[in-house]
């Protein structure tokens, strides 16, 4: 992770998009926010669940996130959602390159799954 010291997470948002159907997950070091179209669910997110988050951000250059190469491409022709991940500094936002939501970037892995995980006890654990 290269941001600076002066820099904190505040948030990381996973956003899945195809026509008709948007679904986005907000996370921040206290609260998960699903929305799917306009419903919005608010839970709540454990110390542990965003240290381990961020723990899977480490070896992650936020600042080439947007140049990684999506291994699939399935959203092309409407065989997967299209997807993106944000994370969002004290400072500024880093968006990644868009890919198919079943199969991102390897880098990628450990930290879309951490983030599903918090999901894991809800009623949303299969909309990601």
């Amino acid at each position: 992770m290269n941001i600076s010291a002066k820099e904190t997470i505040v948030s990381i948002e996973l956003t899945y998009q195809t026509r008709g159907m948007q679904k986005h997950l907000h996370i921040t070091p206290d609260s998960v926010m699903v929305s799917i179209n306009e419903h919005k669910y608010q839970y709540p997110t454990s110390p542990k669940q965003w240290a381990t988050i961020i723990e899977n951000l480490k070896n992650i250059d936020l600042e080439k996130i947007s140049t990684l190469k999506r291994p699939t491409k399935k959203a092309a022709s409407d065989g997967a959602f299209n997807a993106f991940l944000t994370v969002n500094t004290s400072q500024k936002g880093f968006v990644s390159s868009n890919f198919d939501h079943n199969q991102p970037p390897q880098i990628l892995v450990k930290t879309i799954k951490s983030m599903k995980i918090v999901l894991s006890k809800t009623e949303h654990k299969t909309e990601f």
